[in-house]
């Protein structure tokens, strides 16, 4: 995310401060020079001498590490509680949630509720400006933090939910996938309504989809008596791990890419939370047509089985990803785990290589290993930043209404 630098800090030579941009003067620097931000609670050792930039400069601070090499950047909220200060907002109070964890410095998810006690009926008008009033801010909390949670604010139903997505004017990305899902009220759809004594598997939402969306807001109607918790984790985390303990086999595989196959069936089946129909899957009943649309809209190609089933393949698709604005980490941003030797899904790489079933594993358990959970509560709201963030749902006892947003389709 962007960050604004008010000083460059580097040890001894007054001389720099010569020179006239801030450009030269940071091109200029020595190693072990140290960029500190407008965040930074350190305080100005007198080791170091101070060179005031003529302007805040705004950018990734990557930008400014190739500008002068061997920079160390501090003031990126390290320890518990730093990362607080950086989200003062008056109409918002930060708040806790029991399972929240500290990554990289930065808390997941950041909890927001309301500044003062609560209003009840009024809580959803106070929500909704406050979010018009603060709609830059509360998109660069999602993206800082991966992961925001609304809580307190008396969001009741689809049309209360439905108006907090659109404070924020992002364009729709209708679902396109397996799982089981019904429209409810305009951008607003059902979670996977596949059976809630199933676990669902990590993932990016609609991720071997083209396009797929960059936000995923979830909301609790009727939270479940016990389980259902949907559990997230940040995928540059498991990206790092995984190309530190294979780095040949991560190679390998983001050089060929992944081949996906999918069988899905002529009729939806609700026994399984991908049994969604080809024809509703695809858009179109007729096969002609649903062949276009899986071409032109997610560049998937359809093969007709003799029971009437279409056989899908979807690549090549990625194994990482970097996006614009994430701090250029790599995220895990693939399918594997998912769709590894099941009965109506496979995934190798793009040339038919089969994927060693111990990485697969290892997978399964670094992404359970950096996964974060909490308990939902009636009226929660959570917004992800679906192109860091990934996200699951575990078995839960009914009632469980969960409903869900995707917007904005991302920019590769």
């Amino acid at each position: 995310m962007p960050t604004t630098l008010f000083s460059v800090f580097l040890p001894l030579p007054s001389r720099y401060g010569q020179y006239a941009t801030p450009t030269s003067a940071l091109c200029a620097l020595e190693p072990k020079v140290i960029l500190k931000n407008s965040l930074s609670l350190h305080p100005i050792s007198p080791m170091y001498h101070s060179i005031p930039l003529p302007v805040p400069l705004r950018g990734p601070l990557l930008l400014f590490s190739t500008l002068a090499q061997n920079f160390t950047i501090e003031g990126e909220g390290e320890g518990e509680g730093e990362g607080e200060t950086e989200f003062t907002c008056e109409d918002f109070k930060v708040g806790k949630c029991k399972g929240q964890k500290l990554v990289d410095g930065v808390t997941m998810p950041l909890v927001l509720q309301p500044p003062g006690e609560p209003k009840n009926s009024n809580d959803m008008q106070s929500l909704l400006l406050a979010l018009e009033k603060n709609n830059d801010w509360f998109k660069q909390m999602i993206i800082k933090n991966g992961a925001v949670l609304l809580r307190g604010f008396n969001v009741r139903n689809a049309e209360d939910f439905n108006d907090v997505v659109q404070t924020f004017r992002w364009d729709h990305v209708p679902y396109v996938g397996p799982a089981l899902r019904t429209s409810v009220f305009k951008q607003i759809w059902t979670a996977n309504e596949g059976p809630l004594s199933e676990t669902i598997a990590f993932h990016h939402e609609m991720v071997l989809m083209k396009p797929y969306p960059e936000y995923v807001m979830f909301f609790c109607e009727v939270p479940p008596p016990e389980g259902g918790e949907t559990p997230i984790g940040p995928s540059c985390r498991v990206a790092e791990r995984m190309m530190e303990e294979f780095p040949e086999a991560v190679k390998e595989m983001e050089e060929k890419g992944l081949k996906y196959t999918f069988i899905a069936p002529p009729q939806t089946a609700t026994s399984t939370f991908t049994g969604r129909s080809w024809p509703e899957f695809l858009g179109s009943p007729d096969p002609a047509e649903a062949v276009k649309k899986a071409k032109a809209n997610a560049d998937i190609d359809v093969e007709w089985l003799p029971d009437r089933s279409a056989h899908l393949t979807l690549a090549p698709r990625p194994l990482t990803m970097v996006f614009e604005g994430r701090k250029e980490r790599k995220v895990w941003f693939n399918l594997i785990h998912l769709m590894y030797n099941k009965e109506v899904a496979s995934v190798t790489m793009m040339d038919g290589t089969e994927i060693p079933e111990k990485i697969v594993r290892r997978i399964e358990e670094i992404i359970e290993e950096e996964s974060i959970q909490f308990r939902w509560e009636k009226g929660d709201v959570l917004f992800l930043d679906n192109l860091a963030v990934y996200h699951g749902r575990r078995p839960s006892l009914p009632p469980r209404k969960v409903l869900v947003a995707t917007c904005k389709v991302a920019s590769v």
